[in-house]
């Protein structure tokens, strides 16, 4: 929400939704949001500078003040930066781990209700390896036996521990990061497993 330093307003620095007074008139708190380029102008309005990568905007006295940043200021920044960066990495690898794999044709799911139902489906195969499961795949229905169901039940942990461990290759990268175009020049968005293709 863009904020603006008004001369002789109160308060003086306001945000957009935010009600003030001029000269004893009282703005409501859309007047900002709603005005125009001239309506701005007239009352002397001046918006937030957007700031340099290693530069702090601040209230002043008589209006915003520019200044470059101090190294625990940046240290701050990049910590935030790089902790932002690993929960970002995280949410891809979940995504990842739970939007399924494609084996012989059918789709399989693998979000973690899946995962426990298909442990359940193993544990039984292993206690009875005549056992026939029926098996819903996201994209129908298939009968399998002890191997399959032991064939499935791998190639999704293979699927799990393929994601995790390259959340853990990328985590390693984010973290070894001492600038900020270092961090930015991580991609975590290249190098996971298919989802939809089946293994060579």
């Amino acid at each position: 929400m863009t904020e603006y330093y008004i001369p002789g307003a109160t308060p003086a620095f306001v945000r957009a939704g935010q009600p003030f007074t001029l000269s004893g008139v009282q703005y409501p708190r859309k007047w900002l949001a709603l005005a125009s380029a001239g309506d701005l102008t007239e009352i002397g309005a001046a918006a937030k500078p957007a700031p340099g990568t290693d530069e702090v905007v601040e209230q002043g006295e008589t209006g915003w003040v520019v200044r470059e940043m101090t190294g625990s200021e940046e240290e701050a920044l990049f910590a935030v930066a790089k902790a932002q960066k690993l929960a970002d990495l995280a949410a891809m690898r979940r995504t990842v781990e739970t939007a399924g794999i494609v084996r012989n044709g059918a789709i399989i799911a693998t979000d973690r209700e899946s995962q426990a139902m298909l442990s359940g489906a193993l544990q039984l195969v292993q206690d009875d390896d005549q056992v026939i499961i029926d098996w819903k795949a996201d994209n129908g229905w298939v009968q399998l036996d002890a191997a399959g169901v032991t064939y499935i039940a791998r190639e999704v942990g293979l699927h799990k521990q393929a994601a995790f461990s390259r959340e853990k290759v990328l985590a390693t990268a984010i973290n070894a990061c001492t600038t900020a175009q270092e961090l930015a020049a991580v991609d975590i968005t290249t190098g996971w497993p298919s989802n939809t293709e089946e293994p060579e």
